[in-house]
């Protein structure tokens, strides 16, 4: 008997080349889904919630409970489709835990929390079926918008946020047992500096990061400094003229293969702000290079929520609009200028919504919030554009640049560590394909094929074993 073949998994994009037309595009996701993480309690408050996606597909969230049945700090995950687990991570967290909370995943699975419990900053980690806390030497807290903590390659898990009784920015990360501290003394002690929106997922691998931070005062301005694995960089300004008390969040948004820092912004802390701005500039830049945009359909915005997020060749923005959650949504390969004419939609939570986080991952957009008056956790769910990742990855027609003389190119996304090789044919009447190149994924890559160039068909396929 003859031996059957092994099955190739792939995908195909046929490209007109010389019309830049993509065949094979994208569909549109589906509707939202909404889930309960936790049901309401009489007298209990959910709070805080921050998300944050872990291997496989899972996702994580972090919340507090304030509630004389059952408060504390606990952590929910739930396994690529498959149903919430949770746990109690600390017990009676006090009244200012809530107010920095962070959210990492390491390449393991393991979960890792950085929570503020009377002044003090502490690090908790999922070891086996339990957790494990400790208090972080010499760290005090003060924190509205604390970011995110990271997991980098060179160090442990590591995170920023404003210390209060220095007045500066301040990056903690762990290797081994030891704690280390990070402080930035070259730039002026803003004493009322207190929102800070951490850039973590930094594009060299080690300790690096960026912070976005408030310098204080009334009109004060958002500036953004670097760290570079030993030492912070002086600060530069990125906004002009914003108010200490109105939000701002911040990003990476990788387009074409350059890599942009996004900040989402609001100058007024008024009740009902009536503009949200987006900035950004090229990681490469020089310091001033900043393109400001003003979001026009954006109404009625509460300045108690802002969120920015991106991922999967997407950027989100979530806030309030009358405690009702709000996203835009755009596409980055549709450009920074359309972002302007973004139209909002409504995430269907029950009821209003107090503490919100999103987040990008595996091909999908998660919305966390605490309803009121229900008193409800939910997390809503939206598959974005392609859907999940498949194994075989994802070709992208819609990242596709052509020149005659250069030939073509375009965006893959695939999933971590997986060996991909990328194929090609001159029309599909063909079986005769060719490799153009092969790799193992770590991050979004363009993949170039400079003898498409006068061609006026190419067929590609990427293939995993």
């Amino acid at each position: 008997m003859k031996p059957s073949s092994p099955r190739i998994r792939q995908q195909l994009l046929i490209l007109n080349l010389t019309a830049l037309l993509g065949i094979m595009t994208p569909g549109r996701g589906a509707d939202w889904e909404v889930q309960t993480v936790h049901t309401a309690v009489p007298n209990t408050y959910p709070v805080a919630p921050t998300l944050a996606g872990g291997p496989a597909g899972s996702i994580h969230l972090t919340y507090v409970l304030y509630g004389p049945a059952s408060n504390g700090l606990f952590h929910a995950e739930q396994p690529f489709n498959g149903r919430w687990q949770t746990q109690q991570v600390l017990p009676d967290p006090g009244p200012s835990l809530a107010s920095l909370l962070a959210t990492t995943v390491d390449s393991s699975g393991a979960p890792h929390l950085i929570s503020y419990n009377y002044g003090a900053v502490q690090h908790s980690v999922r070891t086996g079926a339990g957790w494990t806390t400790e208090p972080i030497p010499g760290a005090r807290g003060w924190t509205v918008d604390p970011g995110r903590a990271a997991f980098n390659t060179a160090a442990g898990p590591q995170f920023v946020f404003w210390d209060s009784q220095l007045g500066r920015l301040r990056t903690e990360w762990k290797t081994g047992p030891t704690w280390n501290a990070g402080i930035n003394t070259t730039m002026a002690q803003y004493t009322n500096g207190y929102r800070v929106s951490a850039l973590m997922d930094a594009p060299d691998a080690g300790t690096e990061l960026f912070a976005v931070f408030h310098d204080g005062g009334e009109q004060g301005n958002l500036r953004i400094s670097r760290w570079d694995g030993s030492r912070w960089g002086d600060d530069s300004v990125v906004a002009e003229n914003v108010d200490a008390r109105a939000p701002f969040s911040a990003t990476w948004v990788t387009t074409f293969n350059v890599r942009y820092i996004y900040v989402a912004f609001t100058r007024s802390p008024a009740v009902f702000e009536e503009t949200l701005f987006v900035t950004r500039r090229p990681l490469s830049a020089l310091p001033n290079a900043w393109s400001e945009l003003a979001l026009t359909n954006v109404y009625e915005l509460q300045f108690e929520g802002l969120t920015l997020r991106a991922g999967n060749f997407h950027v989100a923005i979530g806030y309030h609009s009358f405690r009702l959650p709000q996203l835009l949504l755009a596409e980055t390969a549709a450009g920074f200028e359309a972002m302007g004419n973004l139209e909002p939609q409504e995430v269907p939570m029950t009821g209003n919504v107090d503490d919100f986080d999103m987040a990008i991952h595996n091909g999908n957009l998660w919305f966390a919030a605490s309803t009121d008056p229900l008193r409800t956790l939910e997390v809503a769910r939206l598959q974005l554009p392609g859907g999940n990742i498949p194994p075989e990855g994802r070709l992208l027609p819609n990242t596709i640049v052509y020149s005659a003389v250069t030939g073509a190119s375009f965006e893959f996304q695939g999933e971590v560590g997986r060996s991909y090789r990328i194929e090609y044919i001159e029309n599909l009447g063909s079986q005769n394909w060719m490799p153009l190149t092969n790799f193992i994924y770590a991050t979004p890559i363009r993949i170039t094929d400079t003898q498409a160039g006068g061609r006026s068909q190419r067929c590609y396929r990427a293939v995993s074993p």
